[in-house]
């Protein structure tokens, strides 16, 4: 886009600032629309991982959840979190949208300007229909190539909280590795007593107790 910029310049010191002073107003709105656009893909995210880890202890709990006749109000907590999913992914596809069609109507504005100041010149005579003619296609190719790039910037924000979130899961400790080396005296049997387990102040599971043998060595 230099090249195209330097030859605009070239064409019209004059069409060439009128552009150049409306680019300030489009990256302005490029910058605020991105900063809702990465607040929208955080929530995104966010509900995502809800729905992941929900759908996680449905599978790990089924058999549990089925026979303490906690199903139907498990069923309503996963139909939440994919109506959340379902908003969250609306939201931001919306906006997505939003921001190219804000993006294009500021260069098509751009455009008109540079056709009602261009046209002055002409009508004035201090520039030919050939000379502002020649501004336009050059001007096209260059709003062009600005299309293209202002598209991906919503792509370039998600691609970005992507990366930091797997960083941010990389950078986290692992945890020690067990170094004991005393062997304790195991018969094979497991014993459980008072055991108890509940969801969201549901309990699932009271004062259980059981013995088990494990098979093998």
């Amino acid at each position: 886009g230099a090249d195209v910029a330097v030859f605009l310049a070239v064409l019209n010191v004059r069409l060439f600032l009128v552009l150049a002073a409306l680019a300030p107003l489009a990256l302005a709105v490029s910058r605020l629309v991105r900063g809702v656009i990465r607040q929208r893909v955080r929530n995104f995210q966010r509900a995502f991982e809800s729905v992941s880890d929900g759908i996680w202890f449905v599978l790990s709990t089924l058999d549990l959840t089925r026979a303490h006749g906690g199903a139907e109000s498990e069923r309503q907590r996963q139909h939440e979190r994919f109506e959340r999913l379902r908003g969250a992914s609306s939201s931001m596809a919306w906006l997505q949208s939003s921001h190219g069609l804000l993006q294009g109507t500021l260069l098509t504005l751009a455009g008109v300007v540079v056709l009602i100041v261009g046209g002055r010149s002409v009508a004035a005579g201090t520039m030919t229909m050939g000379d502002l003619l020649s501004f336009l296609v050059a001007a096209g190719l260059l709003t062009g190539r600005l299309r293209t790039a202002l598209a991906a910037a919503p792509h370039v924000v998600i691609g970005e909280e992507a990366l930091a979130n797997l960083h941010e899961l990389l950078s986290e400790p692992a945890e020690p590795a067990y170094v004991g080396r005393r062997r304790i005296a195991f018969s094979g049997r497991v014993r459980f007593e008072d055991v108890g387990f509940g969801y969201r102040g549901e309990p699932l599971l009271r004062t259980a107790c059981c013995n088990s043998r494990l098979l093998g060595e």
